[in-house]
């Protein structure tokens, strides 16, 4: 009797022990793996959402922290400490990101007002995005997702004062539609992104409108990698003032975003700004940062702002191009 009684306590304590290693390394564990699979499409998927799985992940691990220190007699500060590091790192990662030193120009010489919006396949709020336009008066529109019932409704009420387009009826299959009341010039259709040149102050600047594909499936993870990929390509080999937006369905903590970053050389003015640009179902947790406004030069451009968009599941980007 005397022995079986010891043998139970030795599995318990070797469980305990188990318990208590596991619960020391996983922080570093999920650094770790997070490393690992960095590039890969199922990391791609989970850090999309890192602001909101930090919120669940520090509250978790807190609340597991005081329940298994309780049971196992833990110290719950070191616990704490361990979970603080790597939660600290990852917010850390958030602060910085939206707390850049950008010195943006102000509103003066004439410049042209540009707002960048996914304007959603289904939209039909017609009255209300009429109105959202007449009280931003901009000189340029870049539009994605935009189609032909939405022209239709659209072009004599508000799209009329916009003579210069790249619009086209008969083709389908336009990632991005720019309606402008400056000249445009040198339109170009790629896979993936729009591109035209307009004449600011007596100087050119490139507008680029980007619609990358959803990575929502292995394939068109890979096939928004290779948009990406030749997007950069293009940029670099671009030798004036460019402003590049619209929809790249890539958020800030994508490994993918990084490699365009450092590949194009471009800065993210939407960094100055909030959290998020696209929302499901008007749910915070499914709300992500995926629509960027970037340029070549800070010093051209004011300080975006993000703004709803009726009917739209995306808020549109507002800004000013200013060249002196």
């Amino acid at each position: 009797m005397l022995k079986s009684s010891t043998i139970r306590v030795r599995i318990c304590s070797v469980d305990n022990n188990k318990i208590k290693t596991i619960l020391f390394l996983m922080p570093v564990l999920l650094v770790v793996v997070m490393e690992l699979l960095r590039e890969s499409f199922l990391m791609e998927i989970i850090v999309s959402y890192m602001p909101q799985i930090l919120v669940i992940f520090v509250g978790y691990m807190f609340c597991l922290s005081i329940s298994l220190c309780k049971r196992f007699r833990v110290p719950l500060l070191v616990i704490f400490l361990l979970n603080a590091i790597v939660g600290g790192l990852f917010m850390y990662q958030v602060w910085v990101f939206y707390s850049p030193h950008f010195n943006f120009a102000q509103e003066q010489n004439q410049p042209i007002k540009l707002v960048s919006i996914n304007i959603n396949a289904a939209n039909e709020s017609y009255d209300a995005i009429r109105e959202f336009f007449y009280d931003q008066k901009p000189d340029v529109i870049v539009f994605l997702e935009f189609q032909q019932n939405q022209y239709e409704a659209l072009n004599e009420s508000l799209l009329a004062d916009f003579k210069y387009t790249n619009y086209d009826p008969e083709v389908k299959e336009k990632y991005a539609v720019i309606f402008s009341k400056v000249p445009l010039s040198d339109v170009d259709d790629e896979i993936g992104f729009t591109k035209a040149t307009v004449e600011v102050n007596g100087s050119e600047v490139v507008l680029y409108g980007v619609h990358a594909t959803a990575p929502v499936t292995r394939d068109y993870f890979y096939q928004r990698n290779t948009i990406l990929k030749n997007l950069a390509y293009d940029v670099v080999n671009t030798k004036v003032n460019m402003v590049v937006t619209g929809d790249f369905n890539l958020t800030p903590w994508s490994y993918y975003y990084d490699v365009f970053i450092a590949d194009s050389a471009l800065v993210d003015t939407t960094r100055a700004h909030r959290f998020f640009t696209w929302g499901a179902y008007g749910l915070p947790i499914m709300q992500l940062h995926i629509d960027h406004l970037l340029v070549n030069d800070i010093a051209f451009v004011t300080t975006p702002e993000v703004v709803d968009f009726p009917g739209s599941d995306h808020d549109a980007i507002v800004i000013y191009i200013n060249v002196l």
